[in-house]
């Protein structure tokens, strides 16, 4: 049994790597949770003046993940919605200028941030929970083809030692012909021997 390495068709420059996503990633959610701790604090301002309704807490230790800061979105709207309503109750009622003019402040806080997550903020994170679901366990996998993962070239000539995108294929002979081979997303022959072996008793079993 032996394995090597084969190049994919895939751009040299396609990589994303594990780590960069992760830290991106940590970077969209430290920004998503100062915007609704921010939003929260107005609201909880608003509500001690007027009555509100509550903004549901993200929580410290809770995973900020697209479908919540979805849900965050539903209830930011509600609240603009609740808003915008007290601020024309209160122009109606022409109560003094400065309760006015603050709800009207509020407003566009809440606006503003709900703008900000729907078009910038969200998408992004989708983004990089996307590419977190396609790497799995390995560290890094291609644009072009999603399959391939990044290895080190060891075959000698121009490429040596260069990053590509390739799969590890191994192949187990038996008097110079092949009896079975298999594909792998992992640079290690000995990680990949397990599963290996195992197929080629499923084949010998005829399973």
């Amino acid at each position: 049994m032996d394995g090597t390495k084969f190049e994919a068709d895939a751009k040299r420059h396609s990589y994303v790597w594990k780590k960069t996503m992760e830290r991106n990633k940590g970077i969209v959610q430290g920004k998503i949770k100062e915007l609704i701790k921010h939003i929260e604090e107005v609201n909880a301002e608003e509500e001690k003046s007027y009555g509100s309704r509550d903004l549901e807490e993200l929580g410290e230790s809770s995973e900020i993940t697209s479908d919540k800061i979805r849900e965050k979105v539903k209830e930011l709207d509600v609240i603009l919605k609740e808003s915008v309503k007290k601020t024309e109750t209160l122009e109606s009622e022409k109560v003094e200028k400065e309760a006015t003019k603050k709800s009207k402040q509020q407003s566009k806080q809440i606006s503003k941030t709900k703008r900000q997550l729907e078009r910038h903020l969200i998408p992004k994170l989708i983004k990089y929970e996307t590419q977190e679901k396609i790497l799995g366990e390995r560290n890094s996998y291609s644009r072009t083809d999603p399959e391939a993962t990044f290895m080190r070239l060891k075959n000698g000539g121009r490429k040596n030692g260069e990053l590509r995108a390739c799969y590890n294929v191994q192949m187990g002979t038996e008097n110079q012909y092949i009896v079975c081979y298999s594909l792998h997303q992992n640079a290690s022959d000995s990680t990949t021997m397990i599963s290996h072996m195992e197929k080629l008793k499923k084949l010998i079993m005829g399973q």
